[in-house]
């Protein structure tokens, strides 16, 4: 059988991010970390590969624009929350406070010094259907 056409459904990609995001399902995605890490991401790695470690539980929507579908996590994170107060790797993970440390990405990014008193909001936007991230 040869495919002639394809078309990914809407209501299909709707249903594919809320898979990511929301807590009814055992597969979602649940937690947003920050590390000190600046290692290379690998596809093998734990969620946060660095000594320091914070995660969060973060606000979670589903985002539809013009037909696509994105997951998105947003989290605050304050100085004191690492040790060193420094922020090179960012995740998502299943919820780390149940033990389950399943990620679904990592990524290193440019290094962000905190000083007292500051604070760094993180959103990540993904759209499963494209596996794109904005962050």
């Amino acid at each position: 059988m040869q495919i002639k056409s394809f078309a990914f459904l809407n209501s299909g990609k709707k249903n594919i991010t809320k898979l990511l995001i929301f807590q009814d399902d055992p597969h979602g995605y649940y937690a947003l970390g920050v590390g000190d890490s600046h290692k290379q991401p690998s596809p093998d790695d734990n969620p946060l590969m660095g000594d320091e470690q914070c995660w969060k539980v973060p606000e979670k929507s589903l985002i539809e624009s013009s037909g696509e579908y994105f997951a998105e996590w947003s989290a605050e994170f304050h100085y004191g929350d690492l040790p060193s107060n420094t922020i090179r790797e960012v995740a998502i993970a299943r919820n780390t406070t149940n033990g389950t440390s399943d990620g679904l990405v990592r990524m290193v990014v440019n290094e962000i010094k905190m000083v007292p008193g500051s604070v760094v909001r993180i959103k990540i936007r993904l759209s499963p259907q494209e596996m794109r991230i904005l962050i």
